[in-house]
């Protein structure tokens, strides 16, 4: 076959002009070969709504190697690349997408390597380059990784894990592809790419990889998603895919290439399946029962011992236990068995050491074990002289959200947390061991696992004795080799220590952490956050009572704002300000005994970035004191329970709160829960003003990523989501603004901080009696105190308002979405416990509101009593009782 170039270059367009000029030139600019005369692109616009047409003539008429086709349909991905394949005059063919770029050297070590093998006569289905992640996410494709960093022929029969599945990042002979009249099948949904390529393994087996001299395919992760690998994370089409692909796959159905994709087929699917995916709960289970199927056709042998794709624990155990339908057995002998399958001893089961600390002289562990159905194992400590510790608390969890599971499919029925207690002067050697209930059988630990904010981690640098935590009384806790050690540490020694790690990070990972160096005997440093970008919250109103209380405290509190702050001048006239993840906020951060914060997300109170906490996990002493930001009335167990955030106390108001934070799950215990109510409510009135307040929650389905300053990206279809469009019937009513203007009312309209991002979009509803609430710094005890009547929906900002005993209104149009992609439904019941109108339609919402405006802002008894019922405090001593509970300590 003769060809008229040496490579065609097929790139199939959709929506992508604001990067399709820079995947072009990254063609037109290849070295080391001619673009006009060795490249055929072919650029194939499938019914592109922007202007990438445009840019597609531009280089059609610039360049006569330039084909450009229009396809008359939108034909999607597949079949618009199978359109550009019928016009391919190249040797080799590539499939480029146009919002990636090639390393300008590509082209040309691509051919030498085709050259290469034809000259030894071997025969490769295709030549595939290192896909490197740019934009978003940054660095190597994890498939990649196992390739190697040489330039090889791959033989998938002795390695059936090297297997590509891009062929954007693939050259193809193109001989090949039409001897064997290969095209995209359509059907699938997001592995086009991959049965294209095992419709060619079924005939060779043999594949080129180009790494050397820095060849790269530069694959965007676009910051704003949208693209189909995104989309196969919430699609549930995405989830049928490996279904389909596996039983299109023509291959020897018992080997390890077929093995190998099954299981990476599975494992991303498996991660990311969720119920409320599909559109009933019978295609979610025909899934899984189908996934299972597939698994049941993987060798238990292979799974445990060889696949390249579950080095971890629990990935395996999910594909042991067919997705945990299968239940382990425990023998006497110590060995696990599934059916006659016998799989490991019982050692390898890791346990999760989720919190190390030293409180009052008391070495401290808390664990938790998934145990996977097996009744017969408890954790023990034992010592060198062979004492047994056993936990000083320990209890089962059924509702944890670190019970390993799948989608709704869970593991277990229950994990285990154990609390140890070590005091800090018995000096020794502590391990952790399994003790069997049947036969008092003992079994080492061999895997523990520890996390990022741990003191001690368990590899590298960081697993080495010379990181420790040191009591008050000469004596140091280390973790090494899965031992604890308790050792005598005389002050000087710990001092040299430190100094110790410092040149050790600075040998083994060639950096140099000064800030350790600025570490004090004692932590003596009071932190106070709100939102990085305004103040305005419990922290705010708790700085003011401290400044104004206890001058000697003061000395050492600050309040953590962001540079752009309005409020800085403002706090700097109650107490100190430190600027966030400034060097002195490090410092302060590095050297604190107290951080109050009515937030957990952590870049709003942690000055060090994640990725560099590790060097400074042991030097950690301060407690986290959790203010809330609102009251607790939803399911938040998942991501605000005591061992996630390692929160040490949390303040309610509440009396239902207690029943809340003192469920297992969140696992804090009584002395944890300081029940002194929130300090913001000390300055809140009965007194009101002509002020109607509209402050709906926010969704976080419609809001995107958390940005640093504290606000939230945008997200696309807003304006199409059932929140806007009733808030903007809302904020259009003519019967609405009517009742306002007679009575001399204004309505002002407060979006949640999560949805500030949209503030343009309501700026058209203002008027004389409508506001839409756009100030960057602003008091809401303030707002609350003006105004007669407030509207929200789920927000636990009416917990504020009916303090002063206040009229409520509650306008819930999307309930069940709401307790379905926002929070799980906790114990607070609107019908029978809010103080105040429910309401699921905005016509009714509107005559409420004319009703209040009209005939006063009276409240029925009914909501009174539910009002007395809610608090536990109303005599505006909350600071007080809370700075009393902190001062008195544990």
């Amino acid at each position: 076959m003769s060809s008229d170039f040496l490579f065609s270059i097929i790139m199939p367009i959709y929506n992508v002009e604001i990067w399709l000029e820079e995947a072009i030139e990254s063609i037109v600019n290849q070295k080391g070969i001619d673009f006009k005369k060795d490249v055929q692109l072919i650029l194939v616009n499938d019914c592109s709504p922007d202007n990438s047409e445009d840019i597609c003539l531009k280089y059609k008429n610039m360049y006569p190697n330039v084909l450009y086709i229009k396809n008359s349909v939108n034909l999607k991905l597949s079949e618009t690349r199978n359109h550009g394949l019928q016009y391919a005059k190249g040797k080799y063919v590539n499939f480029c997408d146009p919002d990636d770029m090639l390393s300008e050297n590509a082209l040309f070590e691509v051919k030498r390597f085709f050259d290469n093998c034809y000259m030894k006569g071997e025969s490769i289905a295709h030549v595939s380059i290192p896909l490197v992640f740019f934009e978003a996410t940054k660095g190597l494709h994890p498939k990649y990784k196992i390739l190697g960093n040489k330039n090889r022929v791959i033989d998938l029969d002795n390695e059936g894990y090297n297997f590509i599945l891009s062929s954007a990042s693939s050259f193809y002979p193109m001989k090949l592809l039409l001897d064997l009249n290969l095209q995209f099948d359509p059907s699938l949904f997001g592995e086009e790419d991959t049965l294209f390529n095992f419709d060619l393994y079924k005939n060779i087996r043999k594949i080129g990889y180009v790494i050397e001299n820095n060849v790269t395919y530069h694959y965007r992760k676009r910051k704003e998603g949208g693209s189909q690998v995104d989309q196969s994370v919430i699609n549930p089409k995405a989830f049928h895919t490996p279904i389909q692909l596996l039983e299109k796959v023509d291959i020897n159905k018992s080997c390890e290439l077929f093995y190998e994709l099954c299981i990476y087929e599975l494992r991303s699917r498996l991660k990311n399946i969720k119920l409320e995916i599909f559109s009933s709960i019978y295609e979610y289970e025909w899934i899984l029962n189908k996934y299972r199927d597939i698994i049941k056709l993987i060798p238990v042998s292979f799974i445990l011992n060889e696949t390249k794709f579950l080095p971890d624990f629990s990935q395996k155990i999910i594909f042991l236990t067919k997705i945990y339908q299968d239940r382990f057995n425990l023998c006497e002998n110590g060995y696990v068995y599934i059916d006659n399958n016998k799989l490991f001893r019982v050692n390898k089961f890791p346990i999760d050491i989720k919190q190390m600390y030293i409180k009052n002289n008391i070495f401290i562990i808390e664990t938790i074990l998934n145990n996977y159905n097996l009744s017969d194992i408890d954790l023990v400590l034992i010592n060198k002289k062979n004492e047994i510790i056993n936990p000083k608390i320990t209890y089962n969890v059924e509702n944890s959200s670190y019970i390993d599971s799948i989608g709704s499919v869970k593991s277990s029925s229950e994990l285990i947390y154990a609390k140890f207690e070590i005091p800090t002067f018995k000096l020794g050697q502590y391990r952790f061991y399994f003790k069997r209930k049947s036969n008092n059988h003992i079994h080492i630990v061999e895997r523990l696992r520890t996390y990022s904010e741990s003191p001690f981690l368990g590899n590298d640098v960081f697993n080495k004795p010379l990181f420790k935590l040191y009591s008050n009384i000469d004596t140091s806790v280390t973790l090494s080799n899965k031992i604890f050690y308790i050792r005598k540490a005389k002050k000087y020694s710990k001092n040299l220590n430190r100094l110790k790690v410092f040149y050790l990070i600075n040998k083994k990972h060639k950096v140099k952490k000064w800030l350790r160096l600025c570490k004090l005997s004692k932590p003596r440093y009071w932190l106070f956050n709100d939102r990085p970008i305004n103040a305005n919250d419990n922290s705010e109103y708790f700085f003011e009572y401290v400044n104004k209380t206890n001058k000697t405290l003061a000395k050492n509190c600050y309040f953590v704002l962001s540079k752009d702050s309005n409020d800085i001048e403002r706090i700097k006239k109650i107490g100190k300000v430190v600027i966030q993840n400034s060097a002195k906020h490090k410092y302060l951060y590095l050297n604190a005994e107290y951080i109050f914060t009515s937030h957990l997300a952590p870049k709003f109170f942690k000055p060090i970035s994640f990725k560099f906490l590790k060097y400074y996990n042991d030097l950690l002493e301060s407690k986290v004191i959790w203010l809330q930001h609102g009251v607790t009335m939803n399911d938040i167990s998942s991501g605000a329970n005591k061992l996630y955030k390692h929160v040490d106390k949390v303040v309610i108001s509440t009396n239902f709160e207690n029943n809340i934070f003192g469920q297992k799950e969140f696992f804090y215990s009584e002395n944890d829960i300081l029940k002194v109510g929130f300090p913001r409510h000390d300055k809140l009135r009965k007194s009101s003003e002509r002020n109607i307040l509209v402050m709906p929650t926010w969704r976080a389905n419609l809001s995107g990523r958390i940005l640093p300053n504290g606000l939230h990206a945008t997200k696309e279809g807003f304006v199409d989501s059932d929140y806007y469009k009733n808030y903007s019937k809302l904020l259009n009513s003519e019967k609405l603004i009517s009742s306002l203007e007679k009575k001399n009312f204004k309505l002002k309209f407060i979006l949640h901080p999560g949805f500030k991002q949209y503030t343009s979009l309501f700026k058209g509803f203002s008027n004389e009696h409508i506001e839409i609430f756009n100030k960057k710094s602003f008091s809401y005890n303030k707002l609350f105190n003006q105004s007669a009547l407030l509207i929200t929906d789920y927000s636990s900002v009416f917990f504020d308002f009916a303090y002063t005993r206040k009229p409520c209104l509650f306008f819930q149009f999307d309930r069940g979405d709401f307790y379905g992609n926002h929070y799980k439904k906790g114990r607070f019941d609107f019908d029978s416990m809010a103080p105040g109108k429910v309401l699921d339609n905005v016509d009714d919402l509107i005559n409420e509101i004319c009703s209040f405006i009209d005939d006063g802002f009276e409240l029925d008894e009914l909501y009174l009593e539910r009002i007395d019922d809610l608090y536990k405090y109303t005599d505006r001593r909350n600071c007080e009782r809370l700075l009393t509970e902190v001062l008195k300590g544990d």
